[in-house]
């Protein structure tokens, strides 16, 4: 009987060693090659926002972060260096993550804009699940892992496996090491072109349930921000869709930046962008040409605030 045991112990001793050995081996073999992916690959500007940006000018937030905000007009108006921080499917959880690693540097962005989503704090499952794209950086970035915790009580145990972590990115690492994707993204800014919103307009109603970390993590974002001397904007960007009422998000963002004296300019219902729809690529996403507009406005606002800033006037 001892001898079957220590016979099942040597085997099961053995086959351990080989699943770390395999973990370990081709799980660092992806770690090389997903840090060597170029531009063409969002995880790229993942990449970037956690351990380089130094802009004057950062944006934050979601997919309409990433294709609303035109670097061009921030940089000539303003006369400061822009880049654009937004990702797809990603919200404030992702922008959190991403300011605590930009504000551990010694050089501190002079203005934030951080795009917030209409019904931003709406719970759901997979604002969490998505934080799956941060996993790469999880024990190199302690901001990183104080919010990839938050998707699960096990996660931390998990991300102790290499594969875990890039086990949905063989695919997009050998495609962007060999340079078969194209480049269209410029200083993290992704335009739409090409594309127009041909539906009517349509009345949106929808009941939000409100996550209380989502709303925590918003608020400590700002906090940060001002922490760090940062000239904060909340913008709510817009859209192409009528809301019956003012949704439940907009009003906690409301409230929380008027307690912080915190700047915020709300286009989600602006009647210029309500009345074209040209100007769109789908109910929630400017295409090119109503990107480049709104982000002379944006710009041309910043551009005012600066010059009062600067001479006093009120």
């Amino acid at each position: 009987m001892k001898h079957q045991l220590n016979k099942f112990l040597k085997k099961l001793a053995l086959m351990l060693s080989l699943v770390f050995a395999t973990d370990f081996g081709i799980g660092n073999l992806l770690e090389h090659f997903y840090f060597r992916m170029g531009p063409s690959a969002p995880e790229y500007n993942t990449t970037y926002a956690l351990n380089k940006a130094e802009e004057d000018i950062l944006v934050f937030g979601s997919s309409r972060a990433q294709h609303h905000y035109d670097p061009t007009p921030f940089e000539e108006n303003l006369n400061k260096t822009f880049y654009n921080t937004g990702q797809d499917g990603q919200g404030i959880l992702y922008s959190y993550v991403v300011l605590k690693s930009i504000l551990q540097r010694s050089q501190k962005p002079r203005i934030i804009l951080l795009d917030l989503n209409p019904n931003e704090f709406h719970a759901h499952q997979d604002d969490y699940d998505r934080l799956s794209e941060l996993l790469p950086y999880y024990h190199s970035n302690k901001a990183v892992k104080e919010v990839v915790d938050l998707k699960s009580n096990f996660e931390y145990l998990k991300a102790q496996s290499y594969l875990y972590r890039y086990n949905s990115l063989p695919l997009t690492i050998i495609m962007h090491n060999l340079s078969l994707e194209e480049d269209n993204t410029e200083k993290g800014f992704e335009p739409i072109p090409d594309q127009v919103w041909t539906e009517e307009l349509q009345t949106y109603t929808e009941e939000e349930q409100i996550d209380s970390t989502e709303v925590r993590l918003f608020k400590n974002f700002l906090e940060a921000a001002q922490k760090a001397n940062c000239e904060v904007y909340v913008i709510i960007s817009p859209s192409y869709r009528k809301y019956s009422q003012e949704t439940l998000s907009i009003q906690l963002a409301e409230e929380i930046c008027e307690d912080l004296g915190v700047n915020m300019l709300d286009y989600n219902q602006d009647a210029h962008f309500l009345k074209n729809r040209s100007l769109f690529v789908d109910p929630t996403h400017l295409n090119e040409d109503g990107a480049e507009i709104y982000s002379k406005i944006i710009a041309s606002k910043l551009t005012a605030a600066n010059i009062k800033l600067i001479t006093g006037l009120h």
